[in-house]
């Protein structure tokens, strides 16, 4: 992984962690929505991200002024093996509007 990619992956996932304490501190309100992933099969956490935003929005209302607001639940990958895999998935909270 280039230097340029592992910092990317960091800065994601940072803001991710920073979400999940956020949601746990007492008087966080559970907010309705949809958990949607999206895969790279390139290791690509940006790719992963962009697929499960367009995934939400193929879910979502199709009005021409929808608005998605979204929260990153988790970020999960594999690499290696003797299949090589070379993995990231996104999954989001999807609220619509």
């Amino acid at each position: 992984m280039r230097q340029s990619e592992r910092r990317k992956f960091l800065k994601v996932a940072g803001a991710a962690a920073a979400a999940g304490v956020a949601s746990a501190l007492p008087g966080a309100a559970a907010h309705k929505g949809k958990i949607v992933q999206g895969t790279s099969h390139r290791g690509d956490v940006q790719e992963a991200l962009n697929r499960a935003i367009a995934a939400a929005f193929d879910r979502g209302p199709s009005h021409p002024d929808v608005m998605l607001t979204y929260e990153v639940k988790s970020i999960k990958g594999r690499v290696g093996g003797i299949a090589g895999f070379n993995e990231v998935t996104v999954s989001i909270l999807a609220r619509f509007s």
